[in-house]
């Protein structure tokens, strides 16, 4: 699924890229066109042997999913995230969030720094690659978490950035309740770093499902 955020980001950096790609010398540009072809040269070969792979590059299944599986996608999804994982325990721990209630606040006011103006294309990009991820789990399950748990936590610091930005506008001089922000921010991520820990280092190898996929 790596291919449609290299698309996204040619879409958002159009531009830029143009501009430098026009700078190049001919001899330059006639290096990378060969260097790319020749990288490429052995998937294409691979797609041509084996058509199938090129739904599997896209991170797509060999078959559309019902609405009904997207829609329990979805439901699984949001349950990960927020309350009970029901995705295999190869990509989360089974029965956990994998979200605090604080980063979840902190989650909330990142989308909202995003979504404020002045928006920049860096804004769109970490917009379109959540949702590029979100959309491949809802078409293809669980195993793309990880590419979606990364991308989360960028609006989380966000978030984190945003309200001791805020804070710090409200309590310009005041040393205590500066001092107050800073630690509540320090507090979440201590917190955050031992659920965190003990869910994947205690939970996981310990969970009865995990002990049924895995030979612990």
């Amino acid at each position: 699924g790596l291919i449609w955020q290299i698309l996204l980001t040619i879409v958002l950096r159009r531009k830029k890229l143009f501009r430098l790609w026009s700078r190049l010398a001919l001899v330059h540009k006639s290096i990378i066109v060969f260097a790319s072809l020749l990288a490429i040269a052995p998937l294409v070969w691979a797609f041509i042997r084996t058509p199938q792979l090129i739904l599997t590059w896209l991170g797509l299944p060999q078959s559309f999913p019902a609405i009904d599986t997207i829609l329990n996608n979805a439901q699984t999804l949001i349950s990960t995230l927020f309350y009970h994982s029901g995705f295999s325990p190869e990509y989360v721990t089974h029965g956990g969030a994998l979200l605090t209630i604080a980063e979840l606040v902190l989650l909330i006011l990142g989308v909202y720094a995003q979504l404020k103006r002045p928006r920049h294309n860096t804004n769109y990009h970490l917009l379109g690659a959540i949702g590029i991820a979100t959309a491949l789990i809802l078409v293809s399950g669980g195993m793309f978490i990880p590419a979606l748990v990364p991308l989360l936590y960028l609006l989380i610091a966000g978030g984190m950035y945003y309200f001791l930005n805020e804070w710090l506008a409200v309590f310009p001089r005041n040393p205590i309740a500066r001092g107050i922000g800073v630690g509540v921010i320090v507090l979440i991520v201590v917190f955050a770093l031992g659920y965190h820990t003990r869910s994947y280092f205690d939970a996981w190898p310990n969970n009865v499902v995990t002990k049924q996929v895995f030979s612990i």
